[in-house]
C-alpha cells in the first residue's frame, strides 16, 4: 500500500516537474475554478485538485489512489470509465455532461477529458449550473420575445449593420415574402431609393423616434410604413430592433380628410349660401363671404360678435329655443327661419339649418350654421296667401250670390209662376166643364191643353226644388236629405239608405247649405259616373266633428280621376270646406265602390 502511494507520488512529481516554473503553475492550477483530476488507464485517480468555489462530493484524499467506481456515483462513475477509455483509445478530447443532487439542490457539471501522456488523462470539471440557468434564462427570453413579435400586429425586424437577422411573420406577410426572402438581406432591399436616407438617418440617431418611409414588397409593390427603432446589445454585438406599421390605409384617411377638409374650405368660403362656425355661446368662429354680403358686414365686423346681435329680436328667443333643444335632445340637426337684421337696418327673411360639430368624446365642439335669404320667397308665399284669400273671398261671395240667387228664383218660379200655371188651370177647368156640343176637336185641344199645363206645373216645381229645396229653408238639412235620397230612388233607381247620428241635427244656414251641397254633389256623381244600385248616407256628429259618408258599390274612383284638374266638382267640394278648415277624403276599397269621406271640426260660432 505504502509502495503504491510512493509511486503516485512519484508521478505527480515528475509531471508537476516538467519545467522550471512548477511553483508558478501550481499557483495557476490552485486559482482555477475548476476540479481537476488524474487518472491512469485504470480508471484511478493519482491525483485531484479542488477549485477554491467548488465543494467535492468527498474530501481530496479520499480520490487519491482510489477507482472512480470507488468514489463516484454508478451512473457518473460509468459514464466518466465510458468517455476515459474513449480518450485513451482515440487520443482525442471527450467532454461529456452530467447532474449531481447536492445539499443545495441539482447542480450541473461538465467535464472534458485530455491525455498528458500515454498513461495519464486530466479530467476538467466545471460547475456549470449559473451558466446554464443565465444560458435557459436567455432562452427563455429569447422565446418570449420571438412569441411576443409573432403575436404582434406590427412588423418587427433585428438587423446588424444592415442586414436583416431575423423578423416576425407580420413582416413577411407585410412584404409578401418567406424567410428565405427576406433573413440575410440588405434592410435597403425593402424600401424604395428615396427611404434609404430616412433610414440611416434613423439609425444614426438611435433615438426610437418614429419616421416614416415608402417600403418595397418583393412583389415591386410599395406601401407606407411607419417605424421605430432602437440598438441593443445582444450576445456581445449590436443589433437593432426595428417595429413597422403598414400605415397606408391611414395615409390614404388622412389624404381623403385633407380633401375633404379642403372641399368644406372651398364650399364654405365660395359657396353662394351663407355659412358661419360659432362657439356653443353663439359668438361667431368663422363667417364666409356669402354671409358677409348677405348681412352687410365685413368679416372682421362679425367674427366674435353673436347671433343676438343680428338676429331679429322677436325672433331670438324661438331661435335660442330650438338650438337649445337640439342640444339637449341630442339632434344632428335642426331647421328654422328666422329674421335677420343687416348692417343697414334692412331685415330679411332666413332659413336657418344649424347642426352640432362634436368631438371623439361627443362634446359639442361648436355649430356650423347654413343661412338662404328666402326674402323674396317669403314675399312670394304672402302674395300667393292674399292671393288665394281674395280668390277664396271671391269664390265664396259667388256662392253665397249663386244660392241667393238660386233661392230667390226658386221663390220666383215656385211662387210667381206657380201660382200663375196654377190660375191658368182653374180656368182651364172651368172651361172644360162648360158643354161644347158636338165640337170633339175643341174637347181634345183643352184636355190637350190640361196636360200641358199639369207637366208645366211639375216642371216648375221640379226647377223650383233643384234650384233650392225649400224643405232645406222650412225643415231643415235631415228632411232635405231624405227628400235628396228619394228623389235619387225615384230618378234613377238606385236604392239609398240614411243614418243619421243623432235624428236631430241644427246648424248655421251656411254650414248647412255646404253640408247640403257636398251631399248633393257626391250623389250626382253617383249617377254620372259609378254606375252604383246601392248608395249609403251616413251624417254622423260626434266629439265636435261631424262626419259626412257617401258610400256606394259602384265601379270606384282612380287617384288620376281625383286628381284630375278638370275635376271641377271635386274642387268645388274642397273648396266649400275651406272656411270650415274641413276636408273630403275619396277611397276606392279593395271590394270595390266608392267612399267620399267629409270631416269637419265643429266650433261654436258654425253651431246654429
Amino acid at each position: 500500500m505504502d509502495s503504491s502511494k510512493d509511486d503516485n507520488h512519484n508521478i505527480l512529481n515528475e509531471f508537476a516537474a516538467i519545467g522550471d516554473g512548477f511553483s508558478i503553475n501550481q499557483a495557476i492550477l490552485s486559482a482555477i475554478p475548476d476540479m481537476i483530476f488524474v487518472l491512469n488507464r485504470d480508471h484511478v485517480c493519482l491525483d485531484f485538485l479542488s477549485g477554491p468555489n467548488l465543494k467535492p462530493l468527498r474530501p481530496p484524499h479520499d480520490f487519491v489512489g482510489r477507482n472512480v467506481t470507488e468514489v463516484m456515483p454508478s451512473a457518473l462513475a460509468a459514464q466518466t470509465t465510458d468517455h476515459l477509455n474513449q480518450a485513451f483509445a482515440t487520443g482525442k478530447p471527450q467532454t461529456y455532461n452530467y447532474q449531481l443532487e447536492e445539499d443545495s439542490g441539482v447542480h450541473d457539471y461538465e467535464a472534458r477529458i485530455v491525455l498528458s501522456s500515454e498513461d495519464v488523462a486530466i479530467a476538467i470539471v466545471r460547475d456549470v449550473t449559473d451558466e446554464k440557468r443565465t444560458k435557459q434564462g436567455l432562452h427563455e427570453s429569447q422565446e418570449r420575445f420571438r412569441r411576443l413579435a409573432e403575436a404582434a400586429f406590427e412588423g418587427v425586424a433585428i438587423t446588424e449593420n444592415g442586414i436583416i437577422l431575423d423578423a416576425n411573420a407580420q413582416l413577411m406577410q407585410m412584404l409578401k415574402c418567406e424567410p428565405a426572402d427576406i433573413i440575410g438581406k440588405k434592410v435597403a432591399d425593402f424600401v424604395t431609393p428615396e427611404s434609404v436616407a430616412i433610414l440611416q438617418d434613423s439609425y444614426q440617431a438611435d433615438d426610437a423616434s418614429p419616421y416614416e418611409f415608402v417600403g418595397l414588397r418583393s412583389d415591386g409593390s410599395t406601401f407606407q410604413a411607419e417605424a421605430r427603432g432602437k440598438s441593443i446589445p445582444f450576445e456581445g454585438r449590436k443589433v437593432r430592433v426595428a417595429v413597422i406599421r403598414d400605415i397606408t390605409q391611414r395615409k390614404l384617411a388622412e389624404r381623403a380628410l385633407r380633401e375633404s377638409e379642403e372641399r368644406f374650405r372651398l364650399i364654405f368660403e365660395k359657396g353662394p349660401i351663407g355659412m358661419y362656425l360659432a362657439f356653443p355661446s353663439q359668438s361667431f368662429i368663422r363667417v364666409n363671404n356669402a354671409l358677409c354680403e348677405m348681412l352687410g358686414y365685413k368679416e372682421h365686423e362679425l367674427v366674435g360678435r353673436t347671433l343676438a346681435d343680428v338676429v331679429y329680436s322677436k325672433d331670438l328667443e324661438e331661435g335660442m329655443s330650438v338650438a337649445n333643444r337640439a342640444h339637449e335632445d341630442e339632434m344632428e340637426s335642426y331647421q328654422i327661419e328666422r329674421r335677420f337684421r343687416c348692417k343697414n337696418g334692412d331685415l330679411i327673411w332666413t332659413n336657418l339649418k344649424g347642426a352640432m360639430i362634436k368631438d371623439s368624446a361627443g362634446n359639442v365642439v361648436c355649430g356650423l350654421g347654413i343661412i338662404e335669404n328666402i326674402t323674396e320667397r317669403r314675399q312670394a308665399e304672402q302674395q300667393l296667401k292674399q292671393s288665394r284669400a281674395q280668390l277664396h273671398n271671391l269664390m265664396r261671395h259667388m256662392q253665397s250670390k249663386i244660392e241667393e240667387e238660386r233661392k230667390h228664383i226658386a221663390r220666383e218660379v215656385h211662387d210667381e209662376l206657380g201660382q200663375i200655371l196654377t190660375k191658368l188651370k182653374i180656368d182651364l177647368a172651368t172651361i172644360l166643364k162648360i158643354p161644347v156640343g158636338s165640337d170633339i176637336m175643341l174637347r181634345e185641344t183643352a184636355e190637350s191643353m190640361n196636360d200641358l199645363l199639369n207637366t208645366a206645373i211639375h216642371q216648375v216645381h221640379q226647377i223650383s226644388t233643384n234650384l233650392r229645396p225649400h224643405l232645406l229653408d222650412d225643415l231643415g238639412l235631415v228632411e232635405a236629405i231624405y227628400w235628396m235620397c228619394e228623389e235619387l230612388e225615384k230618378s234613377a233607381g238606385i236604392k239609398c239608405k240614411v243614418e243619421l247620428q243623432p235624428e236631430e241635427v241644427h246648424f248655421s244656414a251656411e254650414l248647412t247649405t255646404t253640408i247640403f251641397r257636398m251631399c248633393q254633389e257626391a250623389l250626382t256623381n253617383v249617377i254620372r259616373h259609378s254606375n252604383a244600385t246601392r248608395v249609403h248616407v251616413v251624417l254622423v256628429v260626434d266629439n265636435d266633428i261631424l262626419r259626412l259618408k257617401i258610400i256606394d258599390n259602384g265601379m270606384g274612383i282612380t287617384s288620376e280621376q281625383i286628381e284630375d284638374e278638370k275635376s271641377f266638382g271635386i274642387m268645388g267640394m274642397r273648396e266649400r270646406l275651406y272656411d270650415f278648415n274641413g276636408n273630403v277624403a275619396f277611397v276606392s276599397p279593395e271590394a270595390g265602390g266608392t267612399i267620399v269621406d267629409v270631416t269637419i271640426p265643429l266650433s261654436a260660432e258654425k253651431v246654429k
